[in-house]
């Protein structure tokens, strides 16, 4: 059924494994479907993901785009096609953290721009409004404020945070691997997608940990970075025991 009014979507993954690419991916595929977009990007720079929304519209050879080694003819593809945006909705990128930098100040600006979906990139390194004393506490207050956000405004949130390093292991990432607080998300979320990075088979395995209505399954998806192109590869299977077995098979990237 696609994502729904009021859910809370979650992306985990240990560091560095794509979470900000899916996260744009999903947010990227509502604006080009005529969705309003805010992002709240709280581990990289506004200009690193306006580079990256650009990569994924227009095509571009993400390290060449990065680099600025296009070449002529994709530049002159960009530049002329830019002005076709202004067709688009509004997709806006907020880093600002003057006014606060908890759930409060996203709240606040939500009501202002009154999009129809949200991200939060890093949802960890929000600031909790409730002075919660401990890690776990903090955390906890971030997902049900940030849930019950997605509630009141009537809106879909996908937030991103990091799978514990200490949990790294063969079977890659599970609902029982999510750092600073497995509770939180996982009572708080209506979805729970874990991503692995297969590296030799130059995939991510995307895998539903949790789904309110519905059942949990896994699939592959290719990470095309020269055509930006993020293609699920042959058909979903349901998540259980034996898939286990089966991930320990594959190389799943460590750090």
């Amino acid at each position: 059924g696609g994502i729904l009014d009021e859910e809370l979507i979650s992306v985990i993954g240990f560091q560095a494994v794509g979470k900000s690419w899916i996260l744009l991916s999903m947010l990227h595929h509502a604006w080009v479907n005529g969705k309003k977009v805010v992002l709240f990007t709280r581990e990289m720079s506004p200009e690193q993901m306006e580079r990256r929304i650009d990569a994924l519209h227009f095509g571009l050879p993400y390290q060449d785009f990065k680099k600025g080694r296009l070449g002529q003819q994709l530049e002159e593809m960009y530049k002329s096609k830019i002005k076709d945006l202004e067709n688009m909705p509004q997709f806006i990128i907020s880093a600002d953290e003057e006014e606060g930098s908890g759930v409060s100040a996203i709240r606040a600006k939500l009501e202002e721009y009154q999009p129809d979906i949200f991200g939060v990139d890093g949802a960890y390194l929000l600031a909790d409004d409730r002075d919660g004393k401990s890690n776990w506490e903090r955390i906890m207050h971030i997902t049900q404020d940030i849930k019950k956000a997605c509630r009141m405004l009537q809106i879909p949130g996908v937030i991103t945070s990091q799978a514990g390093v200490d949990s790294q292991g063969k079977q890659g990432v599970s609902l029982t691997s999510v750092a600073f607080s497995k509770l939180a998300f996982g009572a708080d979320s209506d979805i729970v997608i874990g991503i692995d990075d297969l590296v030799k088979e130059e995939k991510w395995r995307l895998k539903l940990l949790k789904q309110r209505e519905g059942e949990k399954f896994s699939f592959l998806v290719n990470k095309d970075f020269k055509r930006m192109q993020f293609v699920q590869v042959g058909s979903a299977g349901l998540v259980d025991a034996g898939e286990e077995d089966e991930m320990a098979e594959h190389d799943v990237i460590m750090y």
